[in-house]
């Protein structure tokens, strides 16, 4: 709790006029980037401290440049002879 005391950072945040920053945003953008550079939910569960990956998920957003790229790896797997599973049940 920062009840009484003053964050180094806060006054960069006051000088950009930033009103609504509050220390444990810092969770999410990290818990953000992790995912975005790859690490596992696993991992980033470990890192925030929390039990579950469920709970790591409420910290993880989507940006939309990885959203971009799940849906190119997506199309890129059907290019490549892979048969998605929705075909294989229909074709069954």
């Amino acid at each position: 709790m920062w009840i009484g005391l003053r964050w180094p950072g806060l006054l960069l945040f006051t000088d950009a006029k930033i009103d609504d920053f509050r220390f444990h945003d810092l969770r999410h953008t990290a818990a953000t980037r992790l995912a975005a550079g790859g690490t596992d939910a696993f991992t980033i569960a470990a890192i925030l401290g929390h039990s579950t990956i469920q709970m790591s998920a409420r910290y993880t957003h989507a940006t939309d440049e990885r959203k971009r790229r799940a849906v190119e790896n997506m199309s890129r797997s059907q290019k490549s002879g892979h048969i998605p599973v929705t075909q294989l049940e229909a074709a069954g």
